[in-house]
């Protein structure tokens, strides 16, 4: 059974905000391509262990964190709209429509562990994509181990030719051994043959 996270104070969400602004470059990309989209991942991860590691009295996980930004940015557009709405009757008035204390409000969200790596963890990230992401990455680990293991049995077989042709090496320097010792034995008979 899930349960409802607590809120965010100030603190947390002024940090959440200092954290993300570092990586801003890379959550606010457009880019939809495989690279952007684990970066993003990396990113949100890097986040929460920062973010928990500083204020881990209440553990907010990268989904929790990106689910406050998401309603944070979404807060300040809404405040902008109702802000620059022309109207002749209430124009002014909606400067301090929206109290500050609004962004701290609770985020329902649902704090159950779903894995920082599952797709469920990324809502905002079409699933359809997502899955495609991870066959392909399955797919290019496959290859990879495919690739590794061929390499790992061509560099077994050239220690083998190499230990052979030391072994070959060997053996002749044997050969030429027993064949010098011969021919001096040969000339010892030779020169002292009476």
């Amino acid at each position: 059974m899930s349960r409802r996270s607590s809120n965010f104070s100030k603190g947390e969400v002024d940090y959440l905000l200092k954290l993300i602004e570092a990586r801003k470059h890379v959550l606010e990309c457009r880019k939809i391509d495989r690279k952007s989209s684990e970066e993003k991942v990396k990113a949100w991860i890097e986040i929460e262990l920062e973010f928990n590691k500083k204020l881990g009295h209440n553990f907010r996980n990268a989904e929790a964190l990106r689910t406050k930004y998401k309603n944070l940015k979404k807060s300040k557009k809404t405040c902008s709209a109702k802000k620059f709405t022309p109207t002749t009757k209430f124009a002014g008035q909606f400067e301090n429509l929206v109290d500050i204390d609004s962004f701290y409000e609770d985020d329902t969200i649902d704090t159950q562990d779903k894995g920082e790596d599952s797709i469920e963890s990324l809502p905002s990230v079409d699933i359809r994509k997502a899955q495609i992401h991870e066959q392909q990455i399955s797919d290019l680990a496959k290859e990879h181990n495919a690739k590794m293991k061929r390499q790992e049995l061509e560099i077994s077989i050239l220690e083998k030719e190499h230990h052979l042709k030391i072994a070959k090496m060997e053996l002749e320097i044997h050969i030429l051994e027993t064949q010098l010792h011969q021919k001096k034995k040969e000339n010892n008979n030779i020169i002292y043959d009476p």
